[in-house]
């Protein structure tokens, strides 16, 4: 009797003084490193600054390897615990398909055209980049969500769960029903999600009762199954189901093929409509950046990555390709899962692990064309939309599609693309660019078509592979004028970007945009996550999430959270705004509002 008294006595006692820890921490954000919003935002430079053996801060805690929007929310969470980390970069500026450049005078974005979610306190994405930037970034609304022409037909989805369903039910009264489905269904597959991403999160002796689960519940029923398919339950009508998986064009794949999960989350996230940063892309991380240095940390460009240094079964460091070596106690790789572990390790060590074998159910992702467009004239001038246009030659997106990759010649008549205008999305633009704005369109591209131009020089890679650009561009052009004919004749840069580019500034092996291809097959890979067989390596960004800027902060935080102690976890949680929107998304437990039927 006595013993068990002291037993529950020694239970009590290690509760209380636990519960007491975490109210200490919650009350006085111990041991979060405090957040500065006043301040002043950063130099611009601050994205630039580049590799020195002497810019490396002593006794790091660890090193990202790429500086994507998931290595700087990871390595800024790190250091709002306190960590001192480097985060390594190869390209001349930080924040991977986050930042922006100049071309004769006109600032372009690259990766980041809309975010959802950001506007709206609160919310989960919304939480994350405010603690990792100390809330300093600024989010300008965009006019509804997107505008899509289908075979000359046109369509506007509107923001808002009922608007945006009213909008297509206007357009599809008979269908009504079947809209209310499917919105209750890619909510549902929403909500349903948590233990999918929990079981990414959770360390090796919790991870297996929880992807049990998963692959007996959410997996076959949300990702086993294509968006087409799932969708052809509430509704046969195929210029229907053409309409609500417009968006294919952000997730990689056409409706037959992507997991309907995937186009879900893609369709949730701006459902309640979308925003764009003050100031441009590039302050993502150049707000960001601040946070990492302000624990000793930095991040530095041109920096080149050679090798994952291993001692035995534990990664102590990386290599440059100068020869010089950066030791920490944990390495972290954004780099994505062909460089990681075909590039990065050494092959003896890639075949030890069987990463060669796990390779082989995975493939490269889509690759895309890029036309960077500087027009004459400003915002007020040329009253270009504050919202994305997506042009579909026909409603079966998968025949479009591959009619495309078989006859690029003759789909080159009718492309499908995206066309995006950043200046009149960012309300500064045309103070910082005054008489200017900016066109960017996008359309998917083979790699193959331009592997031949690849041992080329960057900028100057011949006269055959400008005018196989050129070519491919032409048409894009010629439909930004058809649509926006106030554009035509202010033409004043012109510049194309092929798979080349992306594999050249971006290290994309293939040139992809969104990493790995977004399969069934490849959701399937438990070996896609954060903790690696290798000790102290750890992976970070699309590859282990999936593609999508919520998904890489999502994952970001939680590679942090796997080098956090169980008391820096619950503290950590408790500290981010909207924490328990966090909380419940994890543990599927939020409300089900269900939708009007």
């Amino acid at each position: 009797l006595s013993l068990m008294a002291l037993v529950v006595l020694l239970a009590w006692t290690v509760a209380v003084a636990g519960f007491l820890a975490v109210l200490v921490g919650y009350l006085f954000r111990w041991p979060i490193v405090p957040a500065q919003p006043g301040t002043p935002k950063a130099d611009p430079k601050v994205s630039k600054q580049s590799y020195t053996p002497s810019a490396v801060p002593t006794n790091l805690d660890a090193v990202v390897i790429g500086s994507g929007i998931a290595g700087l929310t990871c390595a800024a969470v790190l250091a709002r615990l306190g960590r001192r980390v480097l985060v390594v970069e190869q390209h001349d500026v930080a924040g991977g398909c986050c930042h922006s450049f100049l071309e004769g005078g006109y600032e372009f974005d690259t990766g980041v055209h809309y975010l959802g979610d950001v506007h709206r306190e609160r919310t989960l994405v919304r939480a994350l980049i405010d603690f990792v930037c100390d809330s300093k970034l600024e989010w300008a609304k965009l006019d509804e969500i997107d505008e899509a022409t289908i075979a000359g037909d046109s369509y506007i989805y509107r923001e808002g769960t009922r608007r945006y369903a009213e909008g297509l039910v206007e357009k599809f009264p008979e269908e009504a029903g079947a809209i209310w489905q499917y919105i209750n269904a890619i909510k549902e597959c929403e909500r349903a999600s948590g233990p999918y991403w929990l079981c990414k999160m959770l360390p090796n002796p919790l991870r297996a009762w929880v992807t049990a689960k998963v692959k007996r519940g959410f997996i076959p029923k949300y990702f086993d199954v294509s968006a087409y398919d799932f969708i052809s339950q509430f509704t046969k009508n195929e210029k229907l189901i053409g309409v609500l998986t417009y968006l294919y064009g952000d997730l990689g794949l056409p409706p037959r093929r992507i997991p309907f999960a995937l186009h879900a989350f893609c369709v949730c996230h701006y459902l309640n409509g979308a925003a764009y940063p003050v100031g441009g892309t590039g302050e993502i991380a150049r707000t960001i950046i601040p946070v990492i240095e302000r624990s000793g940390g930095k991040v530095l460009v041109r920096c080149h990555v050679d090798e994952i240094l291993l001692e035995g079964n534990t990664a102590v460091g990386i290599r440059l390709q100068n020869g010089d070596e950066i030791r920490a106690p944990a390495i972290i790789s954004d780099a994505g899962a062909y460089n990681t572990f075909e590039k990065l390790l050494s092959k003896e060590k890639a075949q030890e692990f069987g990463y060669p074998e796990k390779m082989k159910h995975v493939t490269h992702g889509v690759g895309h064309l890029y036309v960077f467009i500087g027009l004459r004239g400003d915002q007020e001038e040329l009253k270009l939309p504050r919202r994305n246009l997506w042009v579909h030659p026909s409603y079966d997106h998968d025949a479009t599609r591959n009619a495309f990759y078989a006859d690029m010649e003759k789909m080159l008549e009718t492309p499908f693309m995206f066309i995006s205008f950043p200046s009149a999305k960012d309300p500064t633009f045309n103070k910082r660019f005054p008489g200017k704005s900016s066109c960017v369109i996008i359309t998917e591209a083979n790699y193959d078509w331009f592997q031949k131009f690849e041992k080329g020089p960057v900028k100057n890679r011949g006269e055959e592979y400008k005018r196989l650009k050129e070519k491919l561009a032409a048409p894009l052009v010629e439909a930004m004028y058809r649509f926006y004919p106030q554009t035509n004749g202010r033409v004043e840069v012109f510049e194309v970007g092929s798979p080349l580019t992306n594999n050249f500034y971006f290290n994309a092996p293939h040139g992809e945009s969104y990493g790995l291809e977004t399969s069934t097959e490849r959701f399937n890979q438990d070996w896609l996550r954060v903790e690696q067989p290798i000790k102290n390596l750890y992976m970070t960004g699309q590859d282990v999430f999936s593609p999508g800027w919520g998904a890489c902060l999502l994952s970001g935080l939680t590679t942090a959270l796997h080098l956090a102690s169980w008391f820096e976890k619950i503290v950590l949680l408790l500290n981010i705004p909207g924490w328990s929107r966090i909380r419940w998304a994890l543990l599927d437990g939020r409300k089900r509002r269900p939708a009007p039927s």
